[in-house]
């Protein structure tokens, strides 16, 4: 791969790795565990938009099966890398 275009992934992976840091999310409150002597308990959880997260997870995909060869011991983890 000529430096270049090298240099071109290296710069879109750091774009997806801060967008990716930066997705949006929602907040909501959700039952934690019930007692009769205390009731409901609750706890936040942040949830993200599925669309925006699908839309990144896609380039991400993309790009590391561009980018990671065939022959290399990571090539499994990008092939199971759903997108």
């Amino acid at each position: 791969m000529n430096s270049k275009i090298k240099e071109r992934y290296i710069s879109r992976l750091d774009e997806l790795i801060v967008q990716g840091g930066s997705l949006p999310t929602d907040s909501r409150q959700v039952v934690a565990s019930v007692s009769m002597d205390r009731g409901a308990t609750y706890r936040t959880e942040q949830f993200m938009k599925l669309t925006e997260f699908v839309e990144w997870r896609t380039s991400v995909s993309s790009i590391l099966d561009v980018v990671v060869p065939h022959g290399s011991i990571h090539r499994k983890a990008v092939d199971g890398f759903p997108g």
